[in-house]
């Protein structure tokens, strides 16, 4: 436990990039350093962090600082709060680093370890994710998360460390978002957030296990999740369709999910601080109806983020609108994980 411990300190650092009148603001009672703090997690049922890397945003920038920006909506904490993953923000996964560069990244991040621990330790955002998912689940099997972002990339990340831990168990899938995200690579890449839905359904998770909702990208891409189009969720009543959500992952012996939330979903009138808007997008009735309805069905939410809220497009009166909405979606899910 103490060498998990230690590694997740590592992996972190505070909310405001150490800037101590954001911390304050944002946690007016802490009476210890962040790391003393973080000894507490044990005594915790969800936790929750911020993914601050947009390095695998397909096109517009900007979502890296969506974790700060939506605690200052949130104005108090939903969830034990770790802060931010201490990530480089030029790298997106140390599979497109050479060896060298790596070397010296993890120098300078972990200056403190031990020469040959230090040379296992992560240095981009994806592995640095999993890597804090994994040491987490080493001290406390039962721990929930709550991921605040940041791009996708980080969902790809949380998904495929569940379901690589929790081997015996069945997890399903509920994916809110405008688009597919079922391209099977970007200029070559992998795991971008446009692709990231796509190899985790080919290396990890079983496609019907999936569930999408909202989309209106107009791609098609279909390899056997269950898609609800924009336009289908925005005809359908939402009780009936989160029953009817519920029922095929009841069917399938799933009663445990983790619940990944684009904030492209929403409509852009809502959410117009985000790198990928699509009109005639979802209200939060639609989104929040399926989150109150799982618990009450028996589906134990295990997971769940807020991504791609990018805080400086837009107007000011914009950012602060989908940061608030984000802030909204955030206290509904940590609500359902709570329940069950």
């Amino acid at each position: 436990m103490e060498k998990s411990l230690d590694i997740i300190k590592q992996l972190l650092r505070s909310p405001g990039d150490n800037d101590p009148h954001m911390l304050k603001s944002w946690m007016p009672n802490l009476q210890t350093s962040w790391n003393e703090h973080l000894n507490d997690i044990i005594n915790h049922d969800i936790c929750m962090f911020g993914f601050p890397s947009d390095a695998g945003s397909s096109t517009t920038r900007g979502a890296s600082e969506a974790p700060d920006a939506i605690r200052k909506a949130l104005f108090s904490a939903p969830a034990f709060d770790l802060g931010n993953l201490n990530v480089i923000p030029q790298f997106l996964s140390d599979e497109l680093l050479n060896d060298q560069q790596i070397t010296l990244s993890q120098a300078a991040l972990y200056p403190e370890m031990e020469p040959d621990s230090r040379k296992q330790m992560p240095v981009s955002p994806i592995e640095m994710c999993c890597e804090l998912i994994r040491h987490i689940l080493l001290i406390k099997p039962s721990m929930k998360f709550l991921m605040i972002g940041g791009d996708q990339s980080g969902s790809w990340a949380m998904a495929k460390s569940l379901v690589q831990i929790k081997t015996n168990e069945k997890i399903g899938l509920i994916h809110f978002d405008a688009h597919s995200d079922t391209d099977k690579h970007f200029c070559g890449i992998d795991i971008t957030n446009s692709t990231w839905l796509y190899n985790l359904m080919n290396h990890f998770i079983s496609p019907e296990h999936v569930i999408q909702i909202g989309v209106r990208d107009n791609k098609n891409l279909n390899y056997g999740q269950k898609t609800l189009t924009g336009r289908e969720t925005l005809q359908s009543a939402p009780k009936a369709y989160a029953l009817d959500c519920c029922k095929k992952l009841l069917a399938l012996g799933i009663n445990q999910v983790y619940l990944s939330n684009d904030i492209s979903a929403s409509d852009s009138s809502l959410a117009p601080a985000c790198g990928h808007t699509i009109p005639n997008g979802l209200y939060p009735h639609h989104i929040n109806t399926l989150i109150e309805e799982l618990p009450k069905q028996g589906i134990s939410i295990i997971a769940s983020d807020l991504m791609e809220v990018a805080p400086r497009i837009g107007t000011g009166p914009g950012s602060m609108s989908t940061c608030r909405n984000a802030a909204q979606y955030i206290r509904k899910q940590v609500e359902a994980m709570k329940a069950l």
